[in-house]
């Protein structure tokens, strides 16, 4: 398998200059209600998010669009079918080997409760093969915790595949944006 060193090596697959590989939560905190960057509140932050993703900035995976292509949100619907062609990496054989290989480490993935599907493995295997980094709002699950048969998490995954991974926040600060006043 080869493992593509430059995000500007996706930028000669896929006609991208992906550096980050978004999954599917981070959608959701800000459209869905009650999260914790509803956009009509963070409406400057999601402006900025929603331009990283029209310059092919941000990207993610196959997998996480059929997730949010899920969503019963109309005026969600509308943005995502407006952004599809820059939203998403179509799977390729790297990725799905990759994917596959992690899938077969930790098959809790596919039958945890809240999944449905092996997104989280194609989200990682993604940003792997083509250098990115991944922004997730999930939390890291304590080695603890995973004895007691918890679910790995994104972060995890990261770790052990030493993939870049931020929260929100974090891809904030590395990047230098401001939410408030200057």
């Amino acid at each position: 398998m080869s493992v593509h060193d430059t995000p500007a090596q996706i930028s000669l697959l896929t006609g991208k200059s992906a550096k980050y590989c978004l999954d599917a939560n981070f959608f959701y905190e800000f459209w869905l209600p009650n999260r914790k960057f509803p956009k009509d509140i963070y409406d400057k932050l999601w402006e900025h998010m929603s331009s990283q993703i029209s310059e092919g900035i941000f990207t993610s995976t196959e997998e996480v669009y059929r997730e949010l292509k899920e969503s019963s949100d109309p005026n969600f619907q509308q943005w995502l079918s407006l952004h599809s062609d820059k939203l998403y990496v179509e799977d390729d054989i790297p990725v799905i080997s990759l994917a596959t290989k992690i899938l077969n480490n930790h098959p809790e993935i596919l039958f945890h409760k809240t999944k449905r599907n092996g997104a989280d493995a194609f989200l990682v295997a993604t940003a792997k093969t083509y250098g990115l980094a991944v922004i997730t709002e999930e939390s890291r699950v304590t080695e603890a915790d995973l004895q007691n048969n918890a679910c790995v998490k994104i972060p995890n995954l990261c770790d052990e595949l030493e993939v870049e991974c931020y929260s929100i926040l974090g891809y904030c600060k590395k990047e230098g944006i401001k939410l408030g006043p200057t």
